[in-house]
Order: structure tokens, then sequence, then C-alpha cells
């Protein structure tokens, strides 16, 4: 466990220090993921600090940088964070949802050794379009 400074507000207002582990957890990006798309309600899902973990709160923050999500709200308060899908983080979602191809998926990208985000969908719209096939060829 590291000690990490969370800044998750316009200016640097909302801060925070906590514990956390450093390695990417990518069945805690999947939930985040599904959750946000879950609860899309048209506006965002919004998430209160106080009552998220740190881990999660850096999990959010790395799904926004990476460009799968995008905070919303204009006035960046210190206690929650409205988010939304982008696009990628749509198809990211619908390759990863069925939970054998996210097993699969993950399978796969340990047993080479290593992965990214990138690396992680398109392992997972491999295992996606071979799942199609298979259940195209059955059904001819």
């Amino acid at each position: 466990m590291v000690k990490a400074l969370w800044v998750w507000g316009a200016g640097g207002a909302d801060v925070a220090w906590g514990d956390v582990g450093v390695k990417r957890d990518m069945d805690l990006v999947r939930d985040i993921l599904l959750e946000v798309e879950e609860n899309d309600n048209g506006r965002a899902m919004a998430y209160e600090f106080g009552e998220v973990e740190l881990k999660k709160i850096h999990h959010i923050n790395l799904l926004i940088q990476a460009g799968l999500l995008v905070r919303i709200d204009k006035s960046r308060s210190e206690h929650r964070a409205k988010v939304q899908l982008t696009w990628e983080g749509h198809d990211f979602v619908d390759a990863v949802r069925d939970k054998t191809i996210w097993e699969k998926t993950k399978s796969t990208a340990k047993n080479a050794g290593g992965w990214t985000l990138g690396t992680l969908l398109d392992i997972a719209k491999k295992h996606l379009t071979s799942e199609a096939a298979d259940l195209l060829s059955s059904a001819s």
C-alpha cells in the first residue's frame, strides 16, 4: 500500500490522503463501467466521495484519464462527481459485458504476460467475434 494524495476537483479544491494499492483492478474497472451504464438516466451517474472507498475513486479517475468516462458536473463539488460513459466506454462495456467473455479475456491477457486497456479491449473483441462466428455456423 502507498499513501496517495487524491485531487478530484477543479483547481485542486478536493483533496484527501489515503492508502491505496498501486495496481489497476480490471474487475473493478469493469464493475464501475457496468454500474455507470446501468444507472444512466440520460444525465449522469453521481458518486458521493464520502461514501466511496479511495480505491474506487482512484479507478474512476483512471477511467476519466483513459477516456472511458467523462466528468460532466459543472460545480466540481468536493463531495461528488457526475460521470457518463464515453463512446469508448460504451465499446468497452459492450465487449466485456458477458461474464464468460470477460473471464476468457482476463485468462488470455494473463497467459500473454501482460495487458493494456487497449489490449484487453482487442482480446475481448476477438473472443466476442469468435462466439458470434460459432453462433452463426451452428445456425446454418
